[in-house]
């Protein structure tokens, strides 16, 4: 993961910001990290457009993985929550497709490995959150239960 350098007055224009678009001139405070492989990043230093764990990765499984946790965060409703869970299980499955689709010489290597602990992180997530979902409904319906006297 790379690191945040964080400029307090540019000595020069800086282009724009990679987030929101705004030019970045000479004098503004901005950020800015780079990888091993691949250009330079330059964000604004406005709190929204603070670079998030899933933009200092090139991890296209970790990016998905932080996305579905900042959608889980946001999830309003059980349907939201139940949609996340599929969404789980979906990279799940591309992880295990992954895996069946390399040699077989390779499965049993560090990648294989890999994959495969991949695939099982997903599932026990997905797993976790259903058993929340699960269990938050039956306090629900034992406070009803409670509530209205058992009828």
């Amino acid at each position: 993961m790379p690191r945040v350098i964080t400029v307090k007055k540019a000595r020069k224009d800086q282009g724009t910001c990679g987030k929101c678009g705004e030019p970045i001139r000479a004098g503004d405070a901005y950020r800015w990290w780079k990888f091993r492989y691949g250009g330079k990043r330059i964000r604004c230093s406005k709190p929204e457009c603070a670079p998030g764990r899933a933009d200092l990765t090139q991890s296209d499984f970790w990016i998905s993985v932080y996305g579905l946790e900042d959608d889980l965060a946001a999830a309003a409703t059980r349907e939201d929550i139940e949609g996340v869970v599929e969404q789980i299980r979906e990279l799940a499955e591309e992880q295990q497709d992954k895996l069946y689709n390399m040699p077989e010489g390779l499965q049993e290597g560090d990648t294989g490995q890999l994959l495969q602990d991949r695939a099982q992180y997903l599932e026990d997530w997905a797993q976790e959150m259903e058993d929340a979902v699960a269990d938050e409904e039956d306090a629900v319906n034992a406070a009803q239960d409670t509530t209205y006297g058992g009828e």
